[in-house]
């Protein structure tokens, strides 16, 4: 189940947060986290765990959030939605030790406190990582759909 949080929807309703202007990172999560819409910022999310390890360095600021690239917005007038793209994104050298079992895209604000989650994503985890790179592709259809 992937899902959008009620903060970053909010946030992405009243133009607080644009896909195509607004700073978004990726950050990995173990499997200690469980989804919540209801959480307000990513210090929330991280309470349950942000993945460790070599080539992965957690935290605000940390190497291991990488930012999203060349974000777009497509419409799709034949399946009637939004399609909120964006490209791979790669971590060179991930080992993580143990398995990242999801993803959250967040508005990279000033702190853990003020950056807040958008997108929650299980699709294609668990990631069992050996030190190799690793990269993230969206599906064709885009990183999160908009739709009604």
């Amino acid at each position: 189940m992937s899902g959008l949080y009620n903060s970053g929807r909010l946030a992405l309703a009243n133009g607080g947060i644009t896909w195509v202007g607004s700073t978004l990172k990726i950050m990995l999560l173990k499997s200690t986290y469980v989804f919540n819409p209801d959480d307000l910022s990513v210090a929330v999310a991280l309470t349950a765990g942000e993945v460790t390890g070599s080539g992965y360095t957690g935290g605000f600021g940390g190497g291991g959030r990488m930012a999203l690239a060349n974000k777009t917005l497509v419409k799709d007038d034949a399946n009637d939605l939004i399609q909120y793209k964006a490209d791979p994104v790669t971590w060179p050298a991930l080992n993580v030790g143990s398995v990242a079992a999801c993803a959250v895209i967040f508005e990279a604000g000033g702190a853990d406190g003020g950056s807040t989650p958008l997108v929650y994503i299980n699709g294609g985890f668990p990631l069992i990582s050996a030190g190799g790179p690793f990269v993230l592709t969206p599906a064709a259809n885009g990183l999160l759909q908009l739709s009604g």
